[in-house]
């Protein structure tokens, strides 16, 4: 059981670094001037604001809770 716990708790803070790294791109890439662009700045934050948030999120995923309503 050791053995499995370490490797998930490795899936988990891997997953948490690439999501949020992720996020932290797509919000670079957004204009905000842009009226088109308005939407979409909106629904940028759907791991949190910082890393802790995002590890509650993958964790929260790993337990089943898929809540993909803030995916565009």
């Amino acid at each position: 059981m050791t053995n499995f716990l370490i490797v998930l708790f490795i899936g988990i803070i891997g997953f948490t670094g690439g999501l949020y790294i992720m996020q932290q791109g797509l919000a670079d890439v957004i204009d905000p001037n842009n009226p088109a662009d308005a939407e979409a700045a909106k629904e940028i934050g759907f791991v949190g604001a910082n890393s802790f948030n995002a590890f509650i999120y993958v964790y929260r995923m790993t337990l089943g809770d898929f809540q993909l309503d803030a995916f565009a």
